[in-house]
């Protein structure tokens, strides 16, 4: 696809930043041991076990103990020793950046989902049975990180999410295809929830995704819904595509800032 417009709309989001410490060659020292500085190893893998002088059972307070606190109040205890503790901070931050390699270099598949929904639309009417598998999607999506998991797996999760409605679109022409492609409650709610996960790519990614072809079977999707009541809202999914996508307002605003730029100079 050539042409492709510049972006008017804002960022979606920013991805999540890891707290700016020091360079991975200098590691913090520890402001509760003066006079040592405390470095971590250089293969620090994010097993405590691995850090000098560590000994949970050597602890005043035993990890079982620890365990037992509720979740809120060690949460807010761990993050108050960073704050105060460079060397605890620096842990926590080099935990922090290998989860979140782990997570972005784990593509989790959900082409199956699509399947799915094609046997149950050769067999029964179940479009609400199907629309859940989207909430699943969703929350699997959350699960494993939002934005800061893989492309791959948001790439699958749009792509069998497009597979779904293409499927009850081209349901047997019968009573369960009629009914399906009737049913636009359901149909809607499968829509907004495309919209929902598109968000979850950046500026960059919607132009890979569009460069990757996924934006033609978008469209083919709206070729094959044209005549039906249902999926209206499949253009914004392509001008999100092509970075034409304007948040609802913005055509006010503009309108607003040029109406006061002729005032004033009349």
């Amino acid at each position: 696809m050539t042409g492709r417009a510049t972006s008017s709309r804002p960022a979606k989001r920013q991805r999540s930043e890891t707290v700016d410490l020091t360079s991975d060659n200098e590691k913090p020292v520890a402001a509760s041991r003066p006079g040592k500085t405390q470095t971590l190893p250089a293969n620090f893998n994010g097993d405590l076990n691995t850090l000098p002088d560590f000994n949970l059972n050597a602890q005043e307070l035993p990890s079982s103990q620890i365990a037992r606190l509720p979740a809120t109040f060690t949460n807010s205890l761990l993050a108050y020793a960073a704050a105060r503790d460079p060397y605890i901070n620096s842990i926590l931050a080099h935990q922090h950046d290998l989860q979140r390699a782990r997570e972005r270099a784990r593509v989790i598949n959900f082409t199956h989902y699509s399947q799915s929904a094609w046997d149950m639309l050769n067999t029964k009417y179940a479009l609400s049975d199907i629309g859940k598998m989207f909430d699943t999607i969703l929350k699997t999506v959350k699960k494993a990180g939002g934005y800061d998991c893989s492309y791959g797996t948001r790439k699958s999760a749009v792509e069998t999410m497009t597979e779904i409605m293409m499927c009850v679109v081209t349901a047997p022409n019968d009573e369960i295809g009629h009914q399906a492609r009737n049913d636009d409650d359901e149909a809607t709610e499968m829509e907004e929830k495309l919209l929902e996960m598109m968000t979850y790519f950046d500026e960059d990614e919607l132009a890979q995704l569009d460069e990757e072809g996924w934006t033609d079977k978008v469209r083919e999707l709206m070729e094959e819904a044209d005549g039906y009541s249902m999926y209206e809202r499949l253009n914004e999914v392509v001008e999100m595509l092509e970075g034409d996508y304007e948040e609802e307002g913005e055509d006010d605003e503009d309108g607003e800032e040029d109406g006061e730029e002729d005032g004033e100079e009349e």
